[in-house]
Parts: structure tokens; C-alpha cells; sequence
């Protein structure tokens, strides 16, 4: 690997890896000790529990189109509009049918008539980070910026967040 300096990051460039493929780092301590295997703290994608590898995404081809929402917020003072946050943990606060989780898009389509209709003007998912245990009460992330698999792909979360841009 290859040390980015003054960031702090090492970076590694492994050709013929595809979207999907999973991995973790090995480190080995200046004494020579081969430390646990690590997840990686920036991918995009990780491993579903009980796993906890990272997982190579493929984000290419994702158009982000929340430039309206954008225009609007940039006209309006947040310091003087009110504001009621809805926290909440997707796969508690509802699943499918058969007890599986909902998909961004399932969540998106049920979860915004209640914050609509409660009167909510944000919300707050709980977490969307990959994360080891089910229930609400407390999770380690496996990465920062790697969305749970639970509810879908890495591009599944991005084409729902336009539908959860919520405005008072």
C-alpha cells in the first residue's frame, strides 16, 4: 500500500477487482504481530452480519438530482423556520411482511406519508452505517461511509434520499 501523505490514508490499486468483491486490510504491528483483520473505514459497501468485510461499489453510474431541493434550501433561513426531527431506526420502525427489511424505496414510500403527516420537517436515519447487531439499542459501524446492506445496494440509498429531501 501506498501512504497519501498528510492525509493520514493508504491507498492500494489491485487490478481485475469487480463490484461485490469483499475485503479487509491485514496489519502487521512494528513488532512484527499480525494485528486482527480490519474493515475498511472508508469503502462505500460492506458485508451484511454476521460478516464484516468491506465490499468493492460501484458508484459510477448514479446522477445525483437533488439540485431543485438545493436551490430552494439556499433561498430559505433555517434559523427562523421550525423544525421537528423524526429519528428513525429503519429496521425497527418497520418491516416487509415476511419479517425481512424494507428497501430504501419501501422505506422511502412508507415512511414519508407518517413524517408528512406527523408534521416532522427532517429526519434522522438511525443508522444507516453497516453495523453488526439488529436492534436499535446500540451499534458499531464498520465502516463510515459504507450504508447497511440491510435495506439494499450502495446506489439504493442515494436514488431514495431525493424522497426523503423534506421541506417545512
Amino acid at each position: 500500500m501506498r501512504k497519501r501523505p498528510g492525509t493520514g490514508i493508504h491507498e492500494i490499486f489491485l487490478p481485475g477487482l469487480t463490484a461485490g468483491a469483499l475485503y479487509k486490510f491485514e496489519i502487521i504491528a512494528a513488532d512484527g504481530t499480525l494485528l486482527p483483520h480490519k474493515a475498511d473505514p472508508f469503502s462505500f459497501s460492506a458485508e451484511l452480519r454476521p460478516g464484516t468485510a468491506s465490499r468493492v461499489a460501484d458508484l459510477s453510474h448514479f446522477c445525483w438530482t437533488e439540485a431543485d431541493w438545493l436551490d430552494a434550501r439556499a433561498r430559505r433561513d433555517p434559523r427562523r423556520a421550525p423544525m421537528a426531527i423524526c429519528e428513525v431506526h429503519a429496521g425497527a420502525w418497520q418491516r416487509a411482511a415476511d419479517g425481512s427489511f424494507l428497501s430504501y424505496d419501501e422505506l422511502a414510500d412508507r415512511l414519508m406519508p407518517y413524517v408528512e403527516e406527523m408534521g416532522y420537517t427532517h429526519i434522522e436515519l438511525m443508522p444507516i452505517s453497516e453495523h453488526p447487531l439488529d436492534p436499535p439499542w446500540g451499534y458499531q459501524p464498520v465502516g463510515l461511509f459504507a450504508r447497511t446492506a440491510r435495506d439494499g445496494p450502495p446506489y439504493g440509498f442515494a436514488a431514495s434520499y431525493r424522497q426523503f429531501l423534506v421541506t417545512a
